[in-house]
C-alpha cells in the first residue's frame, strides 16, 4: 500500500448511526491483519491517535451497564471525553472484541510543513486546496437548500455587498464562509477597491462593534444548538435549558423581571423582533 496520501483528512461532523457508532469517511478501510499498513497511513498523514474503551469506563456507567450486562448493542449515549490537548478530532467509534472503541487523532505537533520534502510540500498544498474547495462547496450547496443564490447577477449582488458579507464571516470567524465570498468577488472579476473600501471604510470603533456583535449571535446560536442536542440526546429539557441561560448571561441579555411583557413569552417576542 502506497504510505503517500491521497487527501489529508480533516474533522468532520460525527454523524453516528442508529447503534451509535460512526467512520471518518476519509480513513481507508484496512482489513483484519494490515495493522502495519495503518501505522504507515497514520505516519503519512502526519497523525498521532488515542483512544476511550466502554469497557474502561466504570461498571456503573449506564452505557457500561446496557452493553456489557444487558446486551443492548446501541452505544448512542456514550459521549466519552477527547484526550487533554487542542487538535483532537474522531476518525472513529467502532467495535471490537474487548467492546467499543472511540479513536481520536491529531496532527502530530512535532510534525511541520518545515519536515516535508518539496515534492510532499507541493503534495500538501494541492490536497489542502483540493479539501478547502470541497467544504466550500459543501457549504454552497446548503446555502441554496436554504434559498440563498443569485450572487453571479449584479443586479441581486453589487460588488460592495459581497465584500460587506465576506466583512460579515471575518468577524464571525468562518473561514469557509469568507472564502466563498472572495470566491465571488474574484469569479465576478470586482475590482479590489470594492473589498479595500468595505474594510477601510469603517472606522475601528464599528470594526470592533461589528466584530462583538458577530461573536454574540454565534455564542448564541452555538450555545442554542447545543441544547438542542442536550434535549433531544442528552439529559432532557431542564438540562438544554441550562445551556440557553448561560448563553444569555454573558453578553447581559436574560431579560429584566420589570421590563414589558418579561412574563410572557410571545408578547415579548411580538415587542422586541426586528
Amino acid at each position: 500500500m502506497n504510505a503517500k496520501p491521497e487527501i489529508f483528512i480533516q474533522p468532520l461532523p460525527v454523524v453516528r448511526d442508529s447503534d451509535g457508532f460512526w467512520f471518518h469517511i476519509g480513513v481507508p478501510n484496512f482489513d483484519e491483519g494490515e495493522g502495519e499498513h495503518y501505522k504507515a497511513w497514520l505516519v503519512s498523514q502526519g497523525l498521532v491517535t488515542d483512544y476511550k474503551m466502554l469497557e474502561s469506563e466504570a461498571d456503573t456507567h449506564p452505557v457500561y451497564v446496557s452493553y456489557f450486562d444487558d446486551g443492548n448493542a446501541n452505544i448512542s449515549a456514550w459521549e466519552p471525553a477527547p484526550p487533554a490537548g487542542k487538535g483532537w478530532f474522531t476518525i472513529s467509534i467502532h467495535d471490537t472484541e474487548d467492546g467499543p472503541v472511540w479513536e481520536w487523532a491529531r496532527r502530530d505537533p512535532e510534525i511541520g510543513v518545515g519536515d516535508l520534502q518539496d515534492d510532499d510540500a507541493a503534495v500538501f498544498d494541492d490536497h489542502a486546496v483540493d479539501l478547502f474547495a470541497r467544504a466550500m462547496k459543501s457549504k454552497l450547496r446548503v446555502k441554496r437548500q436554504q434559498g440563498f443564490g443569485g450572487w453571479h447577477d449584479i443586479s441581486k449582488s453589487s460588488g460592495e455587498h459581497l465584500a460587506e458579507l465576506l466583512l460579515a464571516a471575518a468577524a464571525k470567524g468562518d473561514p469557509v464562509d469568507v472564502a466563498n465570498f472572495a470566491m465571488m468577488l474574484f469569479c465576478r472579476h470586482e475590482s479590489h477597491e470594492a473589498l479595500k473600501n468595505t474594510f477601510t471604510g469603517l472606522p475601528g470603533s464599528q470594526v470592533r462593534a461589528l466584530n462583538t456583535a458577530a461573536t454574540v449571535i454565534h455564542n448564541v446560536t452555538l450555545g442554542n444548538q447545543a441544547a438542542w442536542i442536550e434535549w433531544k440526546h442528552g439529559s432532557g429539557a431542564e438540562s438544554a435549558m441550562v445551556w440557553i441561560e448561560n448563553g444569555l448571561i454573558g453578553p447581559g441579555l436574560i431579560p429584566e423581571e420589570d421590563e414589558p411583557h418579561a412574563t410572557n413569552a410571545q408578547a415579548y417576542y411580538n415587542a422586541n423582533q426586528s
